[in-house]
């Protein structure tokens, strides 16, 4: 069976496989991974399944390649629907290119926040969206839609490390607007 770690936890010495044949994650311990070292979050594995009391359990565990990075393919995927929307404004509507920036990475802030609800709610160790791809897009522009989107799914309101940071981006922007606004607005 193929599966991806989903957590391991190093110190411990234990973490969960997610695959797609089976619903549940599944158990892994360091005693069963070849060569007996740490697996990382990302990291393909191949391995056989055991059944015990407290359910599946991997055994005879080969690490394999890592799985794309979700910061790398996020920030991708966020890039595309910005540039994608960016062209169609500009080119078929006529919009200012600095509207249709504005607009264009909100609207990709709203789709990043919806799939990382959506993959956070089936929990079934689907890739999410890192925190700091989050706080990105909001940094180069969509904290108005980050806003928002945190209120309509519900997501990521109480997590106190990602609201600082996320008040901390926000602030952030405000000097820097404040300091560069005489230099914009000339």
């Amino acid at each position: 069976m193929n599966g991806i770690i989903v957590k391991f936890d190093a110190k411990k010495g234990f973490g969960f496989i997610r695959t797609d044949d089976q619903e549940d994650q599944i158990f892994v311990h360091v005693k069963n991974i070849k060569g007996k070292k740490a697996l990382e979050p990302g990291e393909k594995v191949s391995f056989g399944v055991k059944y015990g009391d407290k359910g599946p359990e991997a055994v005879n565990v080969k690490p394999g390649g890592k799985q794309t990075s979700p910061f790398v393919f996020f920030s991708l995927v966020g890039f595309a629907i910005v540039a994608s929307l960016m062209y169609a404004m500009t080119k078929y509507a006529g919009i200012h290119w600095g509207i249709s920036y504005f607009v264009a990475v909100n609207i990709s802030v709203f789709f990043l926040y919806g799939h990382d609800k959506r993959t956070a709610k089936a929990q079934k160790g689907g890739m999410r969206i890192p925190e700091n791809t989050l706080h990105f897009f909001a940094f180069i522009g969509g904290t108005p839609m980050a806003f928002v989107s945190r209120r309509f799914f519900r997501h990521k309101t109480v997590k106190f490390s990602f609201v600082v940071t996320f008040w901390i981006v926000f602030i952030a922007q405000v000097l820097l607007i404040w300091k560069f606004w005489p230099l914009i607005h000339s």
